[in-house]
């Protein structure tokens, strides 16, 4: 699992936690990130202070992150998923499979 697919997955952790407070639940969530993702956010920060880029909700959190990562994870599992390809079955099966 890459490195952004894994910060993307911790992400959510305070989802857990009954807190109500938006913006607490973005700092928090923030000292889970990891490699890619902690560049993410720091450039991010520093767009929210140039009044740039605003992200004051979860949900805003949430939507941001998955923009910036999503689409490339999913890029990188099927390139990964296509290099440990084997013919065990018929190109019916490969077809829906990809």
């Amino acid at each position: 699992m890459s490195a952004r697919v894994m910060a993307t997955h911790e992400t959510f952790k305070v989802e857990a936690i009954a807190l109500t407070d938006e913006a607490a639940k973005v700092r928090i969530e923030t000292f889970y990130l990891t490699d890619t993702t902690t560049l993410w956010w720091r450039q991010r920060f520093a767009d929210m202070e140039k009044d740039i880029c605003t992200i004051e909700t979860w949900e805003d959190f949430k939507r941001e992150i998955k923009r910036q990562f999503y689409l490339k994870d999913v890029a990188y599992l099927a390139r990964k998923n296509m290099r440990h390809l084997k013919h065990t079955s018929s190109i019916r099966l490969y077809v829906k499979e990809f």
